[in-house]
């Protein structure tokens, strides 16, 4: 059996900064050749869930139908940048079926995305959350949107990242629009040293278009309470 040892690594992951420990083999690894013979590199490997996917026996959270469920609707703000200046849900609350309805007035304040809260009265982007009905059937949920009263005081905005940064920008989060105030910076190697030894270098300003990643459903949940 080859030695190993314990590694500890730290990567950056969307937000933070991840630590984790991996066992690796001590001896030195030989460079791969055109010889190399791999087991799985380079050969036609099958998804694991490839065939309940194309064969329509894989389960998704829209299949997933419990007793006496639930089923929940998203208000969501019409505007850039809003602040809600008032809402009503009465005339929500009263239709047959709506079990509750839930805002930024009758919520627990709870961090949302480091930067906002869940069902917070300033609404940054168009999209956002105002309110969730709770409700015996989707289309109940639906009806009872459509009756939530909503008085919003439309913010100023940019659509341009370079702008947003700039300190006469109007100011999306309290501490600008720079997440915790700087810009998240990850390096590794000596960056200076390899630009002054590579052979050309090339510096411009590159875009791309939209990516989407087609997700073979849509962001959802279903939840079971049970008990406590």
């Amino acid at each position: 059996m080859a030695s190993r040892k314990i590694v500890k690594s730290k990567h950056f992951f969307e937000e933070d900064f991840v630590e984790s420990l991996a066992e690796v083999p001590v001896e030195k690894q030989e460079p791969w050749t055109d010889k190399t013979v791999f087991k799985y590199i380079g050969k036609p490997i099958s998804r694991l869930d490839g065939y309940d996917k194309v064969s329509g026996t894989a389960v998704y959270s829209f299949d997933v139908i419990l007793p006496r469920m639930a089923f929940a609707k998203t208000l969501r703000c019409p505007l850039a940048h809003a602040r809600i200046k008032s809402i009503n849900i009465d005339k929500a609350l009263k239709i047959d079926g709506v079990y509750d309805i839930i805002t930024y007035q009758n919520s627990p304040k709870i961090e949302w995305y480091y930067t906002s809260l869940l069902f917070d009265p300033h609404l940054r982007y168009e999209g956002d959350e105002v309110a969730c009905i709770a409700a015996r059937t989707e289309e109940i949920a639906k009806k009872a949107l459509k009756l939530i009263e909503v008085e919003y005081e439309e913010l100023p905005f940019v659509l341009d990242p370079a702008q947003a940064m700039k300190d006469s920008a109007p100011k999306i989060y309290e501490d600008g629009n720079i997440l915790r105030g700087k810009p998240s910076e990850y390096e590794r190697g000596n960056v200076e040293q390899e630009l002054n030894e590579a052979d050309i270098v090339v510096e411009d300003t590159f875009h791309t278009q939209v990516e989407v990643h087609n997700p073979t459903e849509p962001h959802c949940s279903v939840v079971n309470w049970d008990g406590d």
